[in-house]
């Protein structure tokens, strides 16, 4: 067996939070290293999570004309037929090119990569196995980060074949048998995930019934922003099944994905989609040798700073539950990494944005309405849609909107909402005026280029100010009346 040696901090996997733990320790000066049980890093993440299906959104979307087809019409298309070859090739492409990139930042900062599959001997020695050779070694740290990700739920009820009836991980796992785009698509699970997939699906043209067993889904989501993606989503095709308990899952005798339900017709497809939960990457990492606490769930239980109950080691990303993004992941990492090492840092994580790239994107940050009416805070709102903006219409997205919420009296940005084209990329606007505690009056008195997305917040700040004082002409995110908004308005 191999004495891998002693280091300051160990990152048990290399995914977002692995990856910025272990390189926030290096860039301070310690000796850090990363185990990682894949023979790539990269983890979920990298590949079969955020990269490969947001490299899979951006090929659909180019390759269908999704954008286009407001001036050319609905039957445009980029390319006559779009085959999953298309849509791989694209995502192989970008898999490598972020693996090299990762294994450069890695190599640069002197972090070790071990190969392995790790467990816990004791809370500063780890054991590196792998299925070929067994336990080839171990290792050692004054300081842990467990960041192992999530795979996603697999019930033993739902009989998956990787053909008909698939997981999250859809193309993305090697037990992946289906070849083709199939032509109607199942989506279980109205989650980011599902969501994601099923607008997916529906780009390239297929027939997609989503299944949710509760009423209501995304909770986190400002419910007007929510209720006009479900408009968008039924508006081209989609068919929410929404409220109904799941009875049975199978292949039927016609060889399509058949789900049972209660109060309700069977849901018959080609495909069935699998997205109801993950689960979190600690079987075998043997924590009950150290009795590290976890949820019902299997998340692993941490302190703000994301420290276990066990003092030397801390926990980050999806295997600490909610709200398990890539960005949010990787700050966890990072965080953790700090305060293990006793190392100061900045903390904006009252101002995390999110990003669901559905088609069209939602993403948020701050406060919902809901929120703000539960908290009784005093508020108003200022609305632009897209339909007003220039720049989509140049870029062939007029669904959008954008929403500011702001107190009444202090005028301070309590939170941001975002759907339709780049938005995950212009709530970083908003985002960064909360961080600083800047108020309504920014995006008044602030000059944007012309024409860009960023002149959505302007519009929308000229509204929220004459909501104060009942002059506003649009309250809500379904109207969309050409010129509601000029200069002469304030």
């Amino acid at each position: 067996m191999k004495n891998f040696g002693h280091f300051d901090l160990i990152t048990i996997g290399s995914g977002p939070a692995g990856q910025k733990a272990a390189l926030q320790a290096a860039k301070a000066g310690f000796k850090s290293a990363i185990i990682e049980r894949r023979p790539s890093v990269g983890g979920v993440s990298l590949h079969s999570g955020t990269i490969p299906s947001k490299t899979m959104r951006s090929a659909i979307i180019y390759l269908t004309g999704t954008l286009q087809k407001v001036f050319y019409g609905d039957s445009f298309k980029a390319r006559d037929s779009v085959s999953l070859k298309d849509i791989t090739y694209r995502i192989k492409h970008v898999l490598d090119e972020e693996v090299e990139v990762l294994n450069s930042q890695l190599s640069r900062n002197d972090i070790e990569v071990i190969h392995g599959q790790a467990s816990f001997l004791n809370k500063n020695t780890l054991e590196i196995s792998t299925k070929k050779d067994g336990v080839i070694g171990t290792v050692t740290a004054d300081k842990i980060v467990i960041a192992t990700g999530s795979l996603p739920r697999r019930p033993e009820t739902i009989p998956f074949d990787y053909q008909t009836i698939l997981d999250g991980n859809l193309f993305f796992s090697s037990k992946n048998k289906l070849d083709h785009i199939p032509k109607s698509v199942t989506i279980m699970g109205a989650g980011v995930i599902g969501l994601e997939y099923a607008c997916m699906f529906l780009a390239l043209g297929c027939e997609v019934t989503i299944i949710n067993q509760r009423e209501e889904f995304l909770g986190f989501v400002d419910k007007e922003l929510l209720m006009l993606f479900k408009h968008y989503m039924e508006k081209i095709g989609a068919e929410f099944v929404l409220g109904h308990n799941i009875e049975e899952v199978f292949v039927n005798e016609d060889g399509f994905g058949q789900v049972n339900l209660e109060d309700h017709d069977p849901v018959i497809n080609e495909v069935v989609l699998y997205t109801m939960g993950r689960t979190p990457c600690t079987r075998a990492l043997k924590l009950e040798n150290l009795g590290i606490e976890v949820t019902d769930r299997g998340n692993i239980v941490v302190t703000d700073d994301y420290q276990t109950n066990i003092d030397n080691i801390y926990a980050a990303g999806d295997i600490i539950g909610f709200p398990a993004l890539a960005s949010t992941s990787a700050e966890q990492g990072r965080i953790a990494a700090c305060h293990a090492l006793g190392l100061s840092w900045t903390d904006y994580r009252t101002s995390f944005p999110y990003g669901i790239y559905t088609i069209p994107a939602m993403s948020m940050c701050g406060k919902t309405e809901e929120e703000l009416i539960a908290e009784s805070v005093p508020y108003a709102k200022g609305i632009s849609l897209y339909c007003e903006i220039a720049k989509a219409a140049m870029r062939g997205d007029e669904t959008g909107a954008l929403k500011i919420l702001f107190h009444k009296e202090t005028k301070k940005i309590l939170g941001v909402h975002v759907i339709g084209d780049q938005a995950a990329e212009i709530i970083h606007i908003g985002q960064a005026v909360m961080t600083l505690n800047g108020t309504i009056d920014y995006f008044v008195n602030t000059v944007f280029n012309y024409p860009t997305y960023a002149e959505a917040y302007k519009v929308a700040a000229f509204n929220g100010i004459n909501s104060l004082t009942g002059n506003a002409s649009i309250s809500s995110m379904f109207s969309c009346e050409k010129g509601y908004m000029c200069e002469t308005d304030i």
